[in-house]
């Protein structure tokens, strides 16, 4: 115990080294580690971003690479509710009201509007 733990953590992603001042993020199927220098990168981009958590949001396609090749993931709509480091990007995780997330990168966030719903139904002119 002290300034000097080291912790290895086997994950089903691989080791993982954690030594003090490392914050660990615990996802259902993914560890990160997270240094104190990360963490406040994710707080000072989130507040640059002009976004706060339960904000809605909305964020276009995009090209993503992955090991097996390119991807396009889909744009979405949705609620911030969570900023983290992956990759060294700075991700937000978006709640869609289906209920599922989408993962963009912060920068790619913009504020969206609230959907406009009339109290009559259109009807055609006669």
């Amino acid at each position: 115990m002290g300034a000097t733990t080291t912790l290895l953590i086997r994950t089903p992603q691989g080791d993982l080294l954690a030594e003090p001042g490392h914050w660990l993020v615990r996802t259902d199927a993914s560890t990160w580690k997270v240094t104190n220098d990360s963490a406040s990168a994710v707080r000072a981009a989130a507040q640059a971003s002009g976004h706060r958590l339960g904000d809605l949001v909305e964020y276009d396609a995009r090209t993503v690479t992955f090991p097996d090749g390119p991807r396009t993931v889909p744009g979405g709509r949705g609620r911030l509710a969570d900023v983290f480091v992956a990759d060294h990007d700075v991700i937000a995780r978006v709640e869609h009201a289906d209920g599922t997330n989408g993962a963009p990168l912060l920068a790619d966030l913009r504020p969206a509007a609230p959907t406009q719903t009339s109290p009559h139904p259109a009807t055609a002119p006669e």
